[in-house]
C-alpha cells in the first residue's frame, strides 16, 4: 500500500513539475503583455444622439498611411475594422476592400487617390468629393481612418490611430477620436517592445469603445 502511494505521489510530482514547465517555456517566449490603452474622444457634434447609428450602416474607408507607416497599413486596418464589429454589433460596417470595390466600379478611383493624396487631419477636404465617394458606396455615414503612429520609442511600441465620422447627408463631421497604444512584452528578465498587432488591437479597441 505504501509503495502505490509513493508512486501516485511521484506520478503527480512529475506532472507539476512538467506543468511548470510548460508555464517558464510560454512565459520566455510569449510573454505578458503590459500596453495601456491611451485612446481618446476628440470631438462629438451635438446633434450625434446614443443609438443614432443603431441599424445604420458605415462606409470604412481604406486606412490612410504616411512613410514607414505604410508596411502596416493592411494589418492595422484588418485589426481595427474587426475591432469595430466586434464592439459596435448594432453597426453595420462596409469593410474598406468593399469600399474601394465599389469607388472603383463607380469610376470614381482617381477622385478616391485625390482625396486620399490631399487628406489631412487637420485640414478640411473637399465636401462634394467625399458626397460623391459616399454615394458610391450607398451610405450616409463614412469613416476615415489614418495610421499615425508605428514605432519603437524609449523602448515601448507605440501605435496611435486617429479617425473621424462624416454625416453626409449633413455635410458635417460628427465625431473624431484617437486610438493609442503603448507598452512592452515582459520576459522572465528582459522587457522588450510589444509586438505591432498587440498593441494595434488595444489602440483599435480604444478607438471603438469611444465610437458613437
Amino acid at each position: 500500500m505504501m509503495k502505490f502511494q509513493r508512486s501516485k505521489f511521484n506520478v503527480q510530482s512529475s506532472n507539476l513539475a512538467f506543468g511548470l514547465w510548460i508555464l517558464t517555456f510560454l512565459i520566455i517566449f510569449y510573454g505578458c503583455a503590459g500596453i495601456d490603452d491611451l485612446s481618446s474622444l476628440l470631438y462629438r457634434n451635438s446633434r450625434l444622439e446614443k443609438g443614432l447609428l443603431d441599424n445604420e450602416r458605415v462606409g470604412l474607408m481604406p486606412m490612410f498611411g504616411k512613410g514607414e507607416n505604410r508596411a502596416y497599413l493592411k494589418n492595422a486596418e484588418n485589426i481595427f475594422g474587426q475591432s469595430l464589429s466586434d464592439e459596435k454589433k448594432g453597426v453595420t460596417f462596409l469593410s474598406p476592400d468593399e469600399s474601394l470595390e465599389r469607388i472603383r466600379s463607380a469610376g470614381l478611383i482617381e477622385t478616391y487617390r485625390e482625396m486620399a493624396r490631399s487628406y489631412s487631419p487637420l485640414a478640411s477636404q473637399k465636401l462634394s468629393d467625399i458626397q460623391v465617394i459616399g454615394g458610391a458606396l450607398g451610405t450616409r455615414y463614412i469613416l476615415q481612418s489614418e495610421l499615425q503612429l508605428s514605432g519603437v520609442i524609449e523602448g515601448a511600441t507605440h501605435v496611435r490611430i486617429y479617425a473621424r465620422l462624416w454625416d453626409l447627408e449633413k455635410g458635417v463631421i460628427l465625431w473624431e477620436g484617437v486610438g493609442e497604444a503603448r507598452g512592452y512584452v515582459f520576459l522572465i528578465f528582459p522587457i522588450v517592445p510589444s509586438d505591432f498587432e498587440r498593441a494595434m488591437e488595444v489602440a483599435s479597441r480604444g478607438l471603438a469603445r469611444k465610437f458613437p
